[in-house]
């Protein structure tokens, strides 16, 4: 099968390249630099010059393959962040979906996948989300919802097989964001907003490059939580990787000062509870992780981390 990646040189890129060419199939990573040709290069796909925010060069790539995914972010390297600093990220949802379904029909694509995440749900508290309960994105998150309506209509037109991972939190030991958070609790500047017990889902990127390799080849369209086998409260979870790099327990701030001074957006989301079951895909696609839980994932990615 001939696969379009748009999204390859990064954490996902850096997973799910070798995998799709393990299986034996022909992939293209579409690229904006010189840089970016020799990462996907070094990894064994062929490359085509473009970008997700440029049609035209979308068209051309697409042209010839078999399926496209749509792997692409643009997540801020800042931390905790502002809202408005994901305003890349929305493009690549928003216009970037759009020019890559439009390349999809011009080239008589039959499967589509595209990367969502598990939070256009909103906060949920204690109770368990499957993927067809409502949808609650905050500003933050709308875009990703929109992602989702533009793949689903795009399906119903077109017939084509759409298929929509929503995933969880990514760690792996290239993640930035990952050796980020590992930094901050070392320096204890990484609180928890009240007693921590809201839930999180957690991916390791082995395991969210192996969902999207399945999902390329699957015939069926369909949305997918793309978790692990155990949500877990985020004090637990950061209480238990303090212990493992050899830091203090992380400190708890209440939410009024988180509001002030996170702001109520980000104190929002980093408070926020989505709890995820993986039923559906492990049924669906007949995948299962490699890492059941965190603990399990961050055995392998400490060492590499140091």
């Amino acid at each position: 099968m001939r696969i379009l990646l748009c999204g390859g040189t990064g954490v996902l890129g850096g997973y799910l390249v070798p995998q799709l060419i393990a299986s034996g199939h022909e992939v293209t990573v579409l690229v904006r630099t010189d840089a970016a040709t020799r990462i996907a290069e070094s990894l064994g796909a062929r490359t085509a010059r473009g970008d997700i925010l440029a049609r035209d060069t979308v068209v051309a790539a697409a042209a010839g393959q078999d399926a496209v995914i749509h792997g692409v972010t643009q997540i801020p390297r800042s931390f905790p962040g502002k809202p408005d600093e994901f305003a890349g990220n929305d493009r690549v949802r928003r216009e970037g979906t759009a020019n890559l379904l439009a390349a999809a029909e011009a080239a008589g694509v039959r499967r589509v996948v595209l990367q969502s995440i598990i939070w256009v749900h909103g906060d949920r508290g204690p109770d368990w989300i499957h993927e067809d309960a409502p949808l609650e994105p905050s500003r933050m998150t709308r875009s990703a919802a929109e992602l989702e309506a533009q793949g689903r209509a795009f399906g119903e037109r077109t017939g084509a097989a759409v298929t929509i991972l929503r995933c969880g939190s990514l760690y792996s030991a290239e993640s930035w964001h990952t050796r980020e958070v590992l930094q901050r609790l070392r320096a204890r500047t990484l609180p928890l907003i009240g007693d921590g017990q809201n839930f999180q889902s957690f991916i390791h990127g082995a395991d969210m490059a192996a969902a999207f390799a399945a999902a390329a080849t699957w015939d069926g369209s369909g949305t997918f939580f793309v978790v692990d086998d155990e949500p877990v409260w985020l004090a637990t979870y950061l209480r238990w990787l303090a212990n493992a790099v050899g830091a203090s327990a992380p400190l708890h701030i209440p939410g009024f000062m988180a509001r002030l001074g996170l702001g109520g957006e980000m104190a929002a989301a980093y408070s926020s509870s989505v709890r995820c079951r993986n039923d559906r895909i492990k049924q669906a696609l007949a995948w299962t992780p490699r890492y059941p839980t965190f603990r399990e994932g961050y055995a392998e990615v400490l060492p590499r981390i140091g």
